[in-house]
Parts: C-alpha cells; structure tokens; sequence
C-alpha cells in the first residue's frame, strides 16, 4: 500500500534520540460532539483565498511596481514576493507560515516530553491556538456547525467557580466548526479522576450526544505503527465490507462540490441523509433517499441534466440557451414540468423550499437559478 503513495514520516524517538518508548507527562483524549468531519469543506474557501491573493499580487505588479524605496535598487517587498519578480507568490509565502507554526509546533512537543512542566504545557497549547487562527484566514467563509457554540459553552463550564476542579483541561482545536473530534489535555493523572465529572456535565449542559472516543490513559497508545486497513481511492477494502465504490459529487453551502468515495454500505446509509440526490447512472432522483416516480416527476433523465448545469453555477443565472438540448426550452414547460413538480415533491418530503427559480420573458427568454442553501445535494457520478 505505501509503496503507491508518497509520504514521509518519523517517530519522534528517532527524530529526537530518544532512547525507548517516551513517557507523556500528559493525558489526553478525543471528545465526539455529534457531527462527522468533512475535509473536502475546506477546498472552496481556500480556492477563493488562492484567488483572491493571486489578484492582489495583479493589482501590485500593475499599480505599486514603483512604489518609493529607500534604493532605486531594491524593490519594494510586497513587490520582491511576486511571482512576477521569479517569486513563488502570496498564496506560497501565506502557506509556509503554517509550515513555520508545524515546526514550532513540534519544537514545544520535545520541550513537553523533555521537560513535562505546566510553562511547557501552555506553550504548546499556545502555538496550536495560533495555528487555529491563521487557519481561519484560509477557510473564510466556511459554513460554522454547531461545534463551534459547544466549544464556548464547554470552555465557560471548566472556568466556571463551582467546576473548578477541571481548570487544568485544554483543548487543541482541529478546526471546531468542521465537526469531528475535539482534542483535550491535561496534567498526566488529572483526567483520570475527573474524566466522568467531565462527561456528565457536558452531556447536561451542552449535548446527550457527546461521548468520549478515546482517553489515552486507557486505550493506550499502539506500538506496531500505522496500519491502513481501507483505502477506497486506492481500491483497498477492509474485510468487513464488500468490495465496490460509488463516487459522489456533494454541494452544500458552496460553488464547489466536494467530491466523495464511498462504499456501497456507508452510501445506502449517507444517501438517507442527502436532501437530494441525482442518480445519473440509473436516471433516479432522490429525496431524503426516497426515489421520485414519474407520478411525482414527468421526466428524471432531463430534470437530471438541467440540475447539473445549474449546480455547476450555483448561484448564478443560465440562461435558457446554455441548457442541455434534451431540456424542455419552452418556459412553460420548464414550469411545469421541470421546477413546479420537483419543487412541490420535495416540499412534500422533506418540508423544505428547494431554491430553484425561473425568470425573464416567455417562450426561450428565461433564466433559471438554484440559489446556495443548507441543502445537501448530492450527483452519483459513477460505480467501480
């Protein structure tokens, strides 16, 4: 498997000389707050930020190319960073702050493993902060779940007097409004004697839903390194599924879907989930994973083709003529047929407005527009 792929790792007792296994002056461990962690969320707002860096840097080879220096010899460094001037650019030199903040990150790592004091404790939570804050710089705009209301409320609850026995917790934030686990630490031996304490009050006062997925003081820390036991890009399967994949466009929120590989069990569960769901293959839409008939819709195959181009400029009006030649081009068919019975079945379904319009003149001078919503909606784009 690793041989397919490029990596580079190290055990930190080899990086650093450590002799034997190191002893953590730390407990730790993983809260789940009640919503799975999607990567893909992060590509669209970091092609906007791309984007957006890379006119910056337009605007200044264009207007700030002269701007006054101290030497007529030495140029401006807003300007010297271009990639104009043979540089590697904004976007590059934004990155490799995060890979500077990596390092030190790792810096405070040996100096808590080394030294196992408080000072070195906060130090690393520290850096781990700022990397969360720069972060954000990079996925502006990224659509918030509720993990991030969770996060304040835990932190008003551990610095709360009469809870003041689990003051010494901290947490590494990967990015709370994506979902997933949330990791905290603390002095070795402390969560041990508060960890239920710990779980009964959030399980009162901010979700029944959280639960603690690992506590390292427990479930230990595994010595035979990392096994990959599935990998559905790279066609590895795990023996507890069968062998097969789906792949799955999904917009939400974005102008980008985030593309998925699933298999076929975990797609029979997400598609339940999936407001709407486009099944090019078998020429079905889905709603809530239930399958319109052609009592709800007249035509699957053509309503298909039209979503698919106005997901591909969400947001954005299509005029008639960029349609698919398949599509009903007449506006009151397009009503009718197209926006009038889909609208009002998933309405029905769901109880929902799907945010799907038409507008301008009759016959083929219309636009049509699916605005950006909460929706989840989802194009099976193949099987394998």
């Amino acid at each position: 498997m690793f041989d397919t792929i490029e990596y580079a790792g190290y055990r930190l007792k080899d990086l650093f000389g450590w002799r034997g296994e190191p002893v953590w002056p730390i407990d730790y461990g993983l809260i789940y707050l009640g919503q799975q962690k999607h990567s893909g969320i992060f590509l669209g707002p970091m092609r906007i930020i791309k984007k957006s860096l890379d006119r910056l840097e337009d605007f200044v080879v264009e207007h700030m190319k002269e701007f006054p220096s101290s030497s007529r010899d030495v140029d401006p460094a807003f300007y010297f960073m271009t990639q104009a001037n043979n540089h590697r650019g904004f976007w590059e030199k934004s990155i490799n702050f995060l890979l500077i903040l990596s390092v030190k990150a790792i810096d405070d790592l040996k100096k808590l493993v080394e030294n196992g004091t408080a000072e070195a404790l906060n130090e690393f939570v520290d850096t781990v902060d700022l990397q969360e804050q720069v972060m954000k710089f990079f996925t502006k705009g990224i659509t918030q779940s509720d993990e991030v209301g969770f996060l304040s409320r835990i932190r008003d609850i551990i610095s709360n007097k009469a809870t003041n026995g689990l003051r010494s917790i901290k947490f590494l934030p990967d990015r709370a409004d994506a979902g997933g686990d949330l990791l905290f630490v603390a002095p070795q031996g402390y969560l041990q004697d508060h960890i239920e304490e710990f779980q009964t009050l959030l399980r009162t006062h901010v979700s029944p839903l959280i639960r603690i997925d690992y506590m390292s003081w427990i479930d230990g820390i595994e010595t035979g390194g990392v096994h990959v036991e599935q990998n559905l890009t790279m066609k590895q399967f795990s023996d507890f599924i069968s062998h097969g994949t789906l792949h799955v466009a999904e917009w939400k929120s974005e102008s980008l879907p985030t593309h998925r590989v699933y298999s076929v069990e975990a797609f029979e569960e997400s598609k339940m989930h999936m407001d709407l769901l486009l099944d090019e293959l078998e020429h079905k839409i889905l709603v809530n994973g239930r399958p319109l008939t052609s009592k709800d819709i007249k035509s699957a195959k053509a309503t298909i083709e039209i979503l698919k181009v106005l997901l591909e400029n969400l947001g954005e009006d299509v005029p008639a003529m960029q349609l698919p030649e398949s599509a009903y081009i007449e506006r009151n068919e397009m009503q009718s047929k197209i926006i009038s019975p889909l609208a009002t079945s998933f309405k029905r379904i769901t109880g929902k407005h799907l945010p799907l319009s038409l507008h301008g003149g009759l016959r083929k001078n219309f636009a049509m527009k699916l605005d950006k919503s909460d929706l989840t909606i989802g194009v099976l784009e193949r099987k394998e």
